[in-house]
């Protein structure tokens, strides 16, 4: 079985934590399941943290 789990920080709360200016919108999540969006942050082109959408799941291999 797969895990899941929620994402319920607003976008200022995120921002003041990641230490960024500011955020795309993205919709609160309470239960997010493999293959659903979920928001991301990491390193953007300009070497300063980027946040996006991404796919998430499990890759199954051999």
């Amino acid at each position: 079985m797969c895990g899941r789990f929620s994402l319920l920080a607003s976008p200022e709360e995120l921002c003041n934590n990641f230490n960024m200016d500011e955020l795309g919108v993205f919709p609160p999540r309470y239960n997010i399941a493999p293959t659903q969006p979920i928001l991301t942050v990491g390193i953007g082109p300009t070497s300063e943290r980027a946040a996006q959408l991404v796919r998430w799941g499990l890759i199954r291999t051999g």
